[in-house]
């Protein structure tokens, strides 16, 4: 009898695993650390503490849809000394993904956003 119940908590504890799995592959899961405050705009605010990241969305429901962040500490913009910069925040782990362009592909995700993650982190969805 024993044998039997760690068998099925095994099974149980397996499916619970790949469950939480596939819905993270599928975007079901939020990985951001912090909900956004609000929209303002085409804009998401994010904001916790000192930190506030404001995520503004360029030709948003459309295939080329793209994002801007700019990063504020204290109320003053964070300028990024390079691309690929990572900074820890009370946001979460935050990367910088270069400047804005006329070279970049209007889809391309730009200045700050969301860094590491399960899904695009950088293309966080809430509704």
């Amino acid at each position: 009898m024993k044998k039997m119940r760690s068998g099925v908590l095994g099974r149980v504890i397996i499916s619970i695993i790949f469950i939480s799995f596939v819905c993270a592959c599928a975007g079901l899961v939020n990985t951001a650390p912090v909900k956004p405050k609000h929209w303002s705009g085409s804009t998401l605010v994010y904001q916790k503490d000192i930190w506030k990241l404001n995520i503004k969305y360029l030709h948003k429901g459309t295939k080329n849809e793209g994002q801007d962040g700019v990063l504020y500490k204290n109320g003053k913009e964070v300028k990024a000394k390079q691309v690929d910069e990572v900074l820890e925040t009370s946001l979460g782990t935050l990367k910088y993904y270069g400047k804005r362009t006329s070279a970049n592909n209007p889809w391309a995700v730009t200045g700050w956003n969301f860094a590491g993650g399960g899904i695009n982190s950088h293309d966080v969805k809430f509704k």
